[in-house]
């Protein structure tokens, strides 16, 4: 879990990321992110109804990405805001997959 302050919460800030950010499609996520005035990056997980029916599974889905993100997240020398949207089909990838991916994106566009 991170703390409060490294969650976006806002319905504005939303709005903001979606407006002004840019934007990685990933096999399975998509991901919104904006360099933030903070000194720490600032993350939110979105798994839909659609991607997952059943609660426990959109939970099991936020906490794979929330644990890969604890690996990547003090890596940027910049800070950013980072959406992540989860697509149908994710519950059934490999976290190695996942993992490997998040490195990908976190190497491009971020550094």
């Amino acid at each position: 879990m991170f703390a409060k302050n490294q969650r976006i919460t806002k319905k504005e800030e939303f709005n903001f990321i979606y407006k002004n950010g840019k934007t990685v499609n990933l096999p399975y996520l998509k991901i919104f992110y904006i360099q933030n005035s903070f000194s720490y990056n600032r993350f939110s997980i979105l798994v839909s109804k659609k991607t997952a029916s059943k609660a426990t599974q959109r939970n099991y889905i936020k906490r794979k990405i929330r644990h890969i993100l604890i690996d990547f997240r003090s890596n940027t020398e910049i800070s950013f805001d980072i959406i992540i949207i989860a697509y149908k089909g994710i519950e059934n990838v490999n976290i190695c997959d996942l993992k490997e991916n998040f490195k990908i994106f976190f190497n491009k566009s971020l550094n």
